[in-house]
């Protein structure tokens, strides 16, 4: 081992501007780890936008719920007409049924089990069994009557309740005459 790494040593000593040829290797290797770097960080930065909030009227399950709230938010006495943009920490994740089929096989003295999971379908979709909703980040309420401190308190109030949110992201705001 030691006589083939002495030969090869030799043999580079022989070439000519070996020292221009292992800076070019060099600044080679530093611009691909530079670059995987870089390309890794802006693959993390797309799945980053991937989790970004998403407001409700990026879906129709979302659309719903604001439509409820700002109906009964506008049932409050002295609220008036009221309008409710909710921002979500992501899209609703649906959980399904599956079914999981082990299989062993063995080979002398190893075994090896595979499990492979699918779907239950009926009628061609699968089976829901559980919508789980993302967490609410944000609620914008704007109503007519949100110039009175009473009303302001009690759509607060009540934001936290059907949401059950934190005081600390709802933002109750007048309407514009």
């Amino acid at each position: 081992m030691k006589e083939k790494l002495k030969t090869i040593v030799q043999k580079l000593k022989t070439v000519k501007h070996i020292e221009i040829i292992i800076g070019v290797v060099a600044i080679c290797v530093i611009v691909l780890i530079y670059t995987g770097v870089s390309g890794s960080q802006s693959k993390r930065q797309d799945a980053g936008m991937a989790n970004a909030p998403q407001t409700s009227q990026d879906s129709s399950v979302f659309g719903g719920i604001e439509a409820k709230l700002a109906s009964a938010l506008s049932r409050i006495n002295g609220a008036g007409k009221t309008e409710v943009v909710i921002t979500f920490s992501g899209s609703p994740e649906l959980v399904t049924a599956n079914t999981i089929n082990r299989h062993t096989s063995s080979t002398g003295t190893s075994s090896t089990i595979t499990e492979t999971i699918s779907p239950i379908m009926l009628g061609g979709n699968p089976v829901i069994l559980k919508e789980v909703m993302p967490a609410v980040v944000g609620v914008l309420v704007v109503a007519e009557g949100a110039d009175n401190i009473k009303v302001r308190l009690e759509l607060l109030r009540a934001v936290q309740t059907v949401l059950g949110v934190s005081p600390d992201i709802v933002q109750i705001s007048a309407m514009g005459k």
